[in-house]
């Protein structure tokens, strides 16, 4: 997998791969001064064909998962909304994502 540093920064500033996709969310500037991390740069989520790196903060570390050294990993969603409404919007819920290491 190529550097984490290396793919945050072609995700920042484009263009990237047609395989990766990239999830942002602009920091608030209240929750940003609140925290002390206005300064820093947006939180950043890629996933590229070989793994996936997240950037939250400059205070936490960043994490890394590189798909080859992955047994398994399997995706469930529990909704928390049923009947006639679940069909018509998006439920909401909790998404759990497990990773077992080889």
């Amino acid at each position: 997998m190529t550097h984490p540093q290396t793919i945050l920064g072609q995700a920042r500033q484009g263009p990237v791969p047609a395989g990766w996709r990239i999830f942002t969310k602009k920091r608030g500037r209240v929750s940003g001064f609140l925290r002390g991390t206005s300064n820093d740069p947006d939180p950043l989520l890629v996933i590229t064909l070989d793994g996936v790196v997240e950037y939250v903060s400059d205070r936490k570390p960043l994490t890394v998962v590189d798909f080859y050294d992955l047994a398994e990993i399997s995706l469930s969603r529990q909704s928390e909304r049923m009947g006639r409404s679940a069909l018509s919007r998006r439920p909401k819920g909790k998404v759990a994502i497990c990773v077992l290491l080889g």
